[in-house]
């Protein structure tokens, strides 16, 4: 229900049913990422960070998380970190395609084509 609430743009509600999934599942990664994509499309940045950070130390693996951070430093204007967090994806998991491709939009955007070369 969660999800159709923040599809439906009832951003409130959806941040407030994936609260009481994380009160239910506690450290569930998967519950945790979407609770913070909705805060941060709720304006809550900086629980959004600290909740996707959580995800990253639960899961070692968990490219997505690095993306979804990412694009939070882009809605800051935090280039720096985001091209930081989008090579930790692709350091966690090379085989994540969309990570290669928004770091290259994010050279391209910046004018830095010649960073691209390096992956």
């Amino acid at each position: 229900m969660a999800g159709i609430y923040a599809v439906q743009g009832r951003l409130q509600q959806a941040v407030v049913k994936y609260a009481k999934w994380l009160s239910a599942t506690l450290n569930d990664p998967r519950t945790i990422l979407n609770y913070a994509a909705a805060l941060q499309q709720a304006g809550n940045l900086s629980q959004a960070e600290l909740d996707h950070r959580r995800v990253m130390e639960l899961l070692l693996r968990a490219s997505a998380a690095y993306v979804h951070l990412e694009s939070l430093y882009i809605e800051e204007g935090r280039c720096d970190a985001a091209i930081a967090m989008y090579k930790q994806a692709i350091a966690v998991n090379p085989s994540d395609a969309s990570a290669y491709f928004d770091l290259w939009v994010m050279f391209q955007h910046l004018g830095q084509d010649h960073e691209t070369r390096a992956f």
